[in-house]
């Protein structure tokens, strides 16, 4: 396989005069596109989702003020993906998820893409914690779903996000008794099994996995494939069939800019483009 460093070089040094958001957006743009080289190359089928794709849509590249990127994949490419991204191990990117990363504190989504060179803080971050908290790219599960949103499966649904919550508390707090008596693993094993028992045969539904903390939205799967291209930030990626109907199943009127007060980053807090630079 080529040298992904080679395909992608890592320009963040010829950036310094840009602002610290679009620094950021441009190294999440270099890790997307190895994401779509690799996804390409294997055949893994994916999708922009979310914030990405409504910029794709609307800005022909990033919302102005996005810090981050969003990316979609059936259940069975997800974890195809995994596999072959944990064995290339591209120089600079670390795949995190609870089991590469022990101490990962996020329960929004199941996998982040890490840059090793910067450092990204959110809210709640804090600089000394010892999990990856570089520049980031999440990659959602979607799995095939039930028709009709039922109490059982909110209920479901309600017991993962509360799980995850917990596991959370325990790596803030380890030494609670509360920590002390729920088992990490088994708190997991129960997660996972829930997860696993959200997927139906049903092929004509597609949601997001029970694994991350998105609100559900159903899609029609026929809505969303056959996949087809769309430009983002001049290059070429993937998004469902018919992006108007994703959108607005998620966003109603999608094409209305929010107000000017909201029209901010959601996640940054403070950022180190480039550590090796770091004084």
């Amino acid at each position: 396989m080529e040298d992904i460093n080679i395909l992608f070089p890592d320009d963040r040094h010829k950036n310094y005069h840009l602002s610290d958001l679009r620094q950021v957006q441009l190294i999440m743009l270099r890790m997307l596109r190895i994401v779509d080289y690799i996804c390409k190359k294997h055949q893994i089928p994916y999708w922009l989702e979310g914030g990405t794709l409504l910029g794709a849509v609307r800005h022909n590249g990033f919302i102005p003020w996005d810090d981050d990127i969003d990316i979609g994949m059936l259940r069975e490419d997800y974890e195809k993906f995994r596999k072959i991204f944990t064995k290339i191990n591209p120089q600079g990117i670390a795949l995190q998820t609870h089991d590469t990363d022990p101490n990962y504190l996020n329960v929004f989504a199941p996998i982040k893409l890490r840059d090793t060179n910067s450092i990204f803080l959110e809210k709640n971050d804090q600089l000394f914690q010892s999990y990856y908290n570089g520049i980031y790219i999440d990659i959602f599960a979607f799995d095939y779903n039930f028709p009709n949103d039922t109490f059982k499966q909110r209920l479901k649904w309600k017991a993962c996000k509360r799980i995850r919550k917990i596991l959370k508390y325990k790596l803030q707090h380890p030494k609670k008794i509360i920590s002390c008596l729920l088992p990490h693993k088994t708190l997991w094993s129960l997660h996972n099994r829930l997860v696993d028992k959200s997927i139906t045969t049903n092929k004509s539904i597609i949601d997001y996995g029970y694994d991350s903390a998105i609100d559900h939205k159903r899609f029609k799967k026929d809505e969303f494939f056959p996949l087809r291209e769309i430009l983002f930030e001049g290059y070429s990626f993937f998004s469902p069939k018919n992006t108007d109907y994703y959108l607005t199943v998620k966003y109603g009127d999608y094409m209305t800019l929010p107000p000017i007060e909201e029209q901010k980053p959601g996640h940054l807090n403070s950022v180190v483009v480039n550590k090796k630079t770091r004084n």
